[in-house]
């Protein structure tokens, strides 16, 4: 009894061993995951979160999701020296110190750069020599070991240095193989297995242990490596074995040592403490022993072929344990295997295809294996047993997918298309459809669900027979399907017993209840009222669980409906399910819901709404890389067994957990920058990128990153110190001044695009595999540089511009400011001159007025004298003179008169086609006399004998005559003037006649030359002035550009001055005739009220009236509107609007002269256009047209002031008597118009023209022109006047309208009616 017992006992003892190895399932990192070599030699995490790994080629720094290397490159002095590396550290700055095969490299996690100097850094501080070990302490204190001399300790945080040394007895002479710190101080191991103990506030010997020396002799020496866990045991090591020590009981625990030697007689690499205080050992080629310490008891992690999990090589090189209590193994072959409790959350047993699972009253769990049958397995030991297939005892297919174990221990299989199979203490019962020998059998061979009642009745759901009840102990079957029970559907894929005696039979059409008792089958598609409906109708398993919600598995999500209140709800991938394609649903001891997937479990934990009272659900979702098989599960294969594990089945084997037991993550991870790219190019540390170093430090080291606006596409790689499931890790981001939500993704890049320059703040966190996350924020400073248009400094100039712009603004507008009140001012002083300019002209006008009678009368005696003596031709010259120079007088007179009209209204042309140059020089005639008084020789020079051309005779006199009188006014006696007469080429190739004046007298100054031609401008010279006002040089000039042509003056060779005149020449180009033409100066275009015809050309004999009437020429300018709505027939609007008297127009031909309209007193209102510009349907008048036609064009009738048959109210004659006693009283004044008469009678002009029109026919200009016409009629019959100063006396002032308009009206010339009166 005795024997078998201890058998037993180490039976049990191998399964506990499987099973505890089983709890430690690891997770790898080989060559394949970015590891540069596989054989480990150190592991260390810093302070940062990122691991390093220290290889036979090369340093490894991993961030859980990408691995970066770092090699020695011949070429580059910052990097490795040698790629062989043994040890990693960290120090006070957070750099490395890394131990090679050629010795200690410094690297600097700043700059990720090396710095190989560690000889020149150990100087700087005080050490003289290279050290062989370094040994950082947790108050980042640093101890050096130099050979031969011993050891120093260097306090950073101080800066002071302690040395050591073997030469002054402070330390015991010898090679020390390893530093490390306890409680107790600083421990210090020589080659030969002494230990010695430095006190750290002493820098002494505390303790010193030679025992473990004095065992080995001298013949082991070797490399001794310590290890202190948080007992203060110290753990030494070699080659030749392994030993504990223990300082506070001073002495060597040796049955510690000798459970390991008992267990592995290989070498120790490597030792270690986990969370729990189990001691880890990493052996050579005998994978770890993990011991606890408090009951001794060892467990054995070795490599286990086919088995992903277990360790991957048997030959450990370090242990370490990190932060988050993850122990990290490295290996001699096979790169890192790493465990934490946290990582797999499900066992797996790989077994095959498992389709359904089972578990009987002792414990063991039967599962229905595809293409191998079912086999019972023994979950504790591991054993496994195949179903017995002997002889007639064996399963006739492999095809099992349900088992159910009935109360009696009966064993009921479902098989697919075997039947049903019955296995009854090693019996078996096939059960098939339609057996002969039996009177009922099984509906249809292919089982899919199996039930057990209370009253051990067995129930069966067949795919296409419905569902039967099988009574064992009578072998009766009773069927109920769509037809014998209304079953919605006879294809039934599971079966529910319920707690309230009803069966829940789900179907590929739907639900169905079938009451036991009663027998009675409710069919349900969704709710019982109908108002929802479930999310598929094939269902692949129904459940009940505790709280008695029906669970409903489908293909097209789980659907959770409660019988009491009849409600159902739908959950799918939105509300947390890992898959809508539902497997197997079971409920653990906590009354949660576990539900398998295609893809994956979920966790879902319902819960109550305190609120509304109903149920509200909770979940988690688990896939393969928190342990479970990679695969779905299968269809209804979940099973929770007596001892509260479930287990459950898919296509390779068996994932199982305890849900008290699983482990979570709940340590809050912190993320750290790892990466920058801009454009999807990585930017390394003290890189230039396009001519910028943009990381002066490693990114998680920087402040902020600038960039210019052009690099405004960048991506931000980041990670977190989560190593248990680092690809589940969530994180959570937000761009501040970009946008203020959090975002959330599982990648570990962010990328941003066309970002506006500012200053950004990039912060993210992490929440880890289980759902933990803080409030712990990575965060990075992002610097966009606006371009230069848009930088501060260009704001500052933009300022500086709008200021200097407002400054220019304001001085512009104050100089503008000023300049308008300075041209205010010359405006005034034009004014006030132009003020007495007029009163000058008024009052030279008045005197005119008054001269030009007595010259009338003068004239007058003169003519007669003249035909009384014409047979004296000595008096008679005489006579000439004196008629000739009172003309000249008299014309004078006239043209100051003209002048005063001329300001008012402008100047005309009164073009005729005769010889200019006779013309000049019958002028420079005149002046003969005047030339021999003043002793100044006049010289008359033409270039050409004769010129015929157009041009106005009265303005060219006046032109010569002020250009001579000037000449001969400023040149002294013995001068000379000269008249030069010549044709010449213009600039346009025009032909110009060219007149020049010269004479030798004073001469002009440059800077008077422009002014003389303005008007009242005089040069002041010693007892003269030269005049250009009133009727001088400012006339010349007018009138010479009234000819479009220019006067100029320029000094005379040797003295004198030379006025020189280019006018074009202009021909008819047909017979002689006189051409009036109108030309109007300083007023509007379009202002046509104020526009005048002058008076006719005045014959050089005042006194003889014109045989022959001229012929006019008359344009119109800028009233292409006006002519249109002439054509329309609106002339009485043009008329009323434009103050007009009468408007006639002249049709059908196109010529140049198109319109005539009367305006006041004895003058006609005209307007110029260019011929190009005249409307097709407007024409002219032609030239060849005598006045007699030109009456007949215009309808200018015969005018009578009192016409027959018009009927005068006394109103019209009150009116008639007015207007007629008004133009006497003023018959005299020639500027005597038709506004000044609409004022006096009170009407306006259209009003008075209307009126005087249909009381008289006659117009106000016929009007007046009647009453000073039947005047002069009465003044030739009854004065001695003659018929000029007649003229002059009813108004008119030229002489010869006077005599036409007579003509016009009495049919004769005034000469011949005060003939026939009796003169």
């Amino acid at each position: 009894m005795g024997i078998r017992k201890k058998c037993l006992i180490i039976t049990l003892l191998c399964f506990s061993s499987l099973m505890y190895a089983s709890e430690f399932m690891f997770k790898h990192l080989e060559v394949k995951d970015g590891l540069s070599n596989n054989q480990v030699l150190d592991i260390f995490k810093d302070s940062e979160g990122f691991m390093w790994f220290a290889t036979a080629s090369g340093l490894n720094r991993y961030d859980g999701c990408q691995m970066t290397l770092f090699r020695s490159y011949n070429a580059d002095p910052a990097s490795l020296p040698d790629n062989y590396i043994k040890s990693i550290q960290e120090d006070y700055k957070g750099n490395l110190w890394i131990l090679t095969g050629v010795g200690y490299v410094i690297y600097n996690s700043e700059s990720e750069t090396f710095d190989r100097e560690v000889h020149a850094w150990l100087c700087e501080v005080g050490i003289d020599g290279t050290p062989a070990l370094v040994y950082i302490d947790h108050n980042k204190n640093m101890w050096f070991y130099i050979k031969g001399k011993g050891c120093y300790l260097y306090i950073p945080e101080s800066q002071l240095l302690y040395p050591l040394l073997f030469d002054t007895h402070q330390l015991p002479e010898g090679d020390i193989t390893d530093i490390v710190e306890c409680r107790e101080g600083i421990l210090l191991v020589y080659n030969t297995g002494r230990l010695v103990c430095l006190d750290t506030r002493t820098n002494k010997i505390k303790w010193q242990q030679d025992d473990l020396a004095r065992e080995l002799g001298t013949d082991k020496q070797g490399i001794f490596t310590l290890f202190v866990d948080r007992d203060n045991d110290i753990w030494m090591y070699s080659p030749f074995g392994i030993w504990v020590y223990s300082p506070e009981q001073k002495k060597w625990l040796s049955w510690l040592a000798n459970i390991i030697k008992r267990r592995s007689h290989n070498m120790v690499r490597a030792v270690s403490q986990d969370k729990q205080g189990r001691i880890w050992i990493g052996t050579d080629q005998d994978g770890i022993d993990i011991l606890d310490k408090k009951t001794g008891e060892v467990r054995q992690l070795r490599n286990k072929a086919g088995d992903e999990r277990s360790l991957q090589n048997n030959t450990v090189m370090v242990l370490y344990e990190d932060s988050s209590e993850t122990m990290w193994v490295g290996t001699y072959k096979k790169g890192i295997s790493y465990f934490n409790e946290c990582a797999f959350k499900f066992g797996a047993e790989y077994m095959g295809d498992i389709s359904c699972i089972e578990e009987d009253k002792e414990g063991y769990v039967w599962l229905g294996i595809n293409d191998v049958g079912i086999i019972y397995w023994n979950s504790v030991t591991g054993n496994r047993a195949a179903f017995p297939q002997k002889g007639t005892d064996k399963l006739i297919t492999d095809a099992i997918v349900c088992i159910l174990k009935a109360s009696d221990g009966k064993l009921w299989i479902g098989t697919l298309g075997g039947g049903l199979i019955c296995y009854d203490n090693g019996r078996i019962i096939h059960y098939k459809k339609n057996i002969p020998e039996r009177q009922n059998s099984l509906a249809h061979n292919n089982v899919l669900a199996l039930a057990e009642d209370k009253q051990g009745i067995i129930w069966i759901g067949t795919l296409g027979g419905g569902v039967q009840s099988l009574n064992p102990k009578t072998g009766l079957f009773t069927t109920y399907n769509t037809t014998s029970a209304g079953l919605i559907s006879d294809y039934v894929s599971s079966l529910c017993m319920g707690k309230e005696g009803s069966l829940w039979i789900g179907t590929v059409q739907g639900l169905s209840e079938l009451d036991i008792e009663t027998k009675k089958v409710v069919n349900l598609e969704g709710t019982k009222s109908g108002k929802e409906y479930f999310s598929d109708q094939n269902i692949s398993q129904v459940y009940e669980d505790s709280r008695g919600l029906i669970w409903i598995g489908t293909c097209e999500g789980l659907n959770v409906y409660n019988p009491k209140t009849d409600e159902l709800i739908i959950l799918g991938v939105e509300q947390g399910v890992s898959s809508p394609i539902i497997s197997g649903i079971v409920e653990d001891g906590n009354e949660n819901i576990w539900v398998t997937t295609a893809r994956g479990i979920t966790n879902v934990i319902p819960a109550v709404d305190l609120k509304t009272g109903r149920y509200i659900f909770h979940s988690c979702v688990y896939d393969d890389k928190d342990g479970l098989q990679n695969s779905g599960f299968n269809l209804r294969s979940i099973k929770k067994l007596s001892s509260g594990e479930i287990f459950m089945g898919g296509l390779y084997g068996i994932n199982r957990f305890r849900p008290d037991d699983i482990k979570y993550n709940k340590k809050c991870p912190s993320v750290m920058f790892t990466r920058l790219f801009l454009f999807n190019e990585e930017v390394g540390v003290g890189e230039e990128y396009e001519g910028r170093v943009i990381l002066d430090k490693a990114l998680n080291k920087v402040d902020q990153i600038k960039l210019s606006y052009e690099q405004n596409m960048f991506s931000v790689q980041f990670a977190s110190d989560n190593y248990i499931l680092p690809e589940k890790t969530e994180y959570a981001y937000r761009l501040k001044g970009f946008n203020e939500d959090w975002m959330t993704t599982t990648y570990d890049k962010v990328t941003y695009t066309n970002l506006a320059p500012g200053t950004y703040m990039l912060k993210v966190k992490a929440v880890n595999s289980d759902g933990y996350g803080g409030d712990e924020e990575a965060s990075l400073k992002i610097v966009i540089y606006p371009p230069f248009w848009r930088s501060v400094w260009a704001y500052i100039v933009y300022s500086l511009l709008v200021v200097a712009v407002l400054v220019l603004g304001c001085y512009w507008v104050l100089r503008g400011e000023r300049n308008k009140f300075k041209i205010q001012q010359i405006k005034q002083e034009i004014e006030r001159n132009q003020e007495k300019a007029d009163m000058n002209l008024k009052f030279f006008t008045h005197v005119s007025h008054e001269l030009r009678t007595p010259l009338t009368l003068i004239i007058s005696p003169l003519e007669t004298l003249m035909k009384e003596y014409q047979s004296d031709a000595v008096l008679m010259d005489k006579l000439n003179i004196v008629q000739r120079n009172a003309v000249r007088l008299l014309n004078l007179v006239n043209q100051l008169l003209d002048f005063r009209k001329i300001d008012v209204n402008g100047y005309y042309l009164s073009l005729s086609d005769d010889d200019i140059i006779s013309y000049i020089h019958t002028i420079c005639d005149s002046f003969i006399s005047l030339s021999e008084q003043k002793d100044v020789s006049l010289t008359f020079y033409s270039a050409v004998s004769s010129l015929n051309m157009l041009f106005d005779g009265d303005k060219m006199r006046e032109v010569m005559m002020s250009l001579l009188s000037n000449a001969f006014k400023f040149t002294c006696s013995g001068g000379r003037v000269d008249v030069f007469v010549s044709l010449v080429e213009g600039q346009d190739s025009r032909e110009m006649l060219e007149i020049r004046v010269a004479d030798t007298g004073i001469g002009i100054k440059k800077e008077d030359r422009e002014r003389i031609f303005g008007h009242f401008y005089q040069v002041d010279y010693p007892d003269m002035s030269f005049s250009g006002g009133g009727g001088s040089l400012s006339i010349v000039r007018d009138f010479v550009t009234l000819h479009d042509g220019t006067v100029n003056v320029m000094d005379n060779t040797p003295v004198g001055c030379v006025f020189i005149i280019h006018i074009p020449v202009k021909r008819s180009g047909g017979k002689p005739m006189k051409i009036e033409q109108v030309q109007v100066v300083d007023k509007s275009v379009e202002d046509i009220s104020t526009l005048q015809v002058p008076e006719s050309y005045v014959a050089s004999n005042v006194g003889e009236e014109s045989k022959e009437e001229l012929n006019h020429i008359i344009t119109i300018e800028g009233l292409e509107e006006d002519i249109r709505r002439l054509e329309s027939g609106n002339t009485e609007e043009i008329a009323e609007e434009k103050n007009i008297e009468t408007i006639s127009a002249v049709a059908p031909q196109r010529a140049t002269v198109i319109q005539l309209v009367e305006g006041e007193s004895n003058e006609m209102i005209t307007h110029i256009i260019p011929p190009e510009g005249v409307p097709e349907m407007v024409t002219a008048v032609p030239e060849e047209k005598s006045e007699l036609e030109l009456k007949t064009v215009w309808n200018h009738a015969y005018i009578d002031l009192k016409p027959s048959g018009t009927a005068i109210t006394s109103m019209d004659e009150k009116l008639i008597n007015h207007a007629v006693k008004y133009v006497e009283d003023n018959i005299a004044r020639s500027d005597l118009s038709v506004e000044e008469l609409s004022k006096e009678l009170g009407m306006s002009r259209v009003h008075l023209y209307k009126k005087l029109l249909a009381i008289t026919g006659k117009t106000p200009i016929e009007f007046i022109r009647i009453i000073r016409l039947k005047r002069a009629a009465q003044l030739l019959r009854g004065s001695q006047q003659n018929i000029s100063e007649i003229a002059y006396q009813v108004g008119f002032n030229n002489p010869k309208y006077f005599s036409r308009y007579f003509k016009e009206e009495f049919g004769i010339l005034p000469s011949a009616f005060q003939y026939k009166q009796g003169r």
